[in-house]
């Protein structure tokens, strides 16, 4: 896991704090600087296999639409269960100024009312959210698809006035089923870990295309093959320098050695061949019984 990268902060703290450059929306801003700085990005839903194919998908669409800022996958034995995510303004104020009456602010509430019509849409089109996501579901492509919604938005000294508004921050949390995150609870969540780098991938027709490959791609061409996946002339040539057999990945052959190489004839019989063999010497090394 990398070291954390003081500078990183200061960065995205000055980020946070300007005003947008004049003709772009803040909001942008913000997801750019997340893209390009991808450790930063909190992963709070993850399941005990991790980040599905170490990657998230930027600006997924529900729809027609709609469309949230960026979705991530993770799975278990079980099931997957995909997180919808939105970013708001970091100067938006979660409550009002009124300290005696922790009150939510319009600003607040119009973007919990967006994340509530992504649930509406999820609910009323659950096969057709399914289906835009099946072919990043490999394997256990049968898995149940559960789902889940995040809000990051404004700064925490706005919900930490008092205990009752950090109370009622909570409350409203869980009553609309949405996990809320200030922009400076992703400073805290990237000091105390996990940090590791994303890929940043876009749905591009009947495939997914990359913005962004991360130094280390893990099993990401061990179970999607090109009917799933497009990468630009300079992605592959990437790929083929870091030892990925990319002209079998063409031809739809499996690259489950190490997510890079093909699992040949011969290195499977070596394989079995050598469990056996420490079988064997397993068993010569117990002796027989009294």
């Amino acid at each position: 896991m990398p070291a954390v990268d003081e500078d990183l902060i200061t960065r995205f703290k000055a980020m946070l704090d300007a005003p947008a450059p004049q003709g772009r929306q803040k909001e942008q801003v913000v997801q750019d600087f997340l893209e390009a700085n991808t450790v930063l990005v909190p992963m709070t839903n993850l399941d005990h296999h991790g980040l599905h194919m170490r990657s998230i998908v930027s600006k997924f669409p529900l729809g027609t639409a709609l469309t949230t800022d960026y979705a991530y996958l993770t799975k278990n034995s079980g099931r997957y269960l995909v997180t919808f995510v939105e970013l708001e303004k970091p100067e938006k104020a979660i409550f009002t100024s009124d300290l005696d009456r922790p009150t939510f602010t319009a600003e607040f509430n119009g973007a919990l009312a967006q994340i509530k019509q992504w649930q509406h849409y999820v609910d009323e089109h659950r096969a057709a959210v399914r289906e835009s996501l099946a072919k990043l579901m490999r394997p256990m492509s049968g898995n149940k698809l559960m789902f889940a919604y995040q809000l990051i938005i404004g700064r925490s000294p706005t919900k930490n006035r008092s205990d009752a508004h950090k109370a009622m921050f909570v409350m409203e949390a869980e009553r609309a089923g949405i996990e809320i995150l200030t922009y400076d609870q992703l400073i805290d969540r990237y000091r105390t870990g996990p940090r590791c780098e994303k890929s940043i991938m876009v749905a591009s027709r009947e495939r997914f295309a990359f913005k962004h490959l991360a130094a280390d791609v893990g099993d990401l061409l061990s179970y999607h093959g090109p009917d799933a996946l497009k990468f630009s002339k300079e992605q592959r040539a990437e790929l083929v320098s870091r030892g990925h057999e990319m002209d079998a990945w063409d031809n739809g052959e499996t690259l489950s050695i190490e997510g890079k190489r093909v699992l040949r004839v011969d290195e499977e019989v070596a394989f079995f061949r050598d469990r056996v063999m420490d079988q064997i010497r397993g068993n010569e090394g117990a002796g027989a019984p009294e």
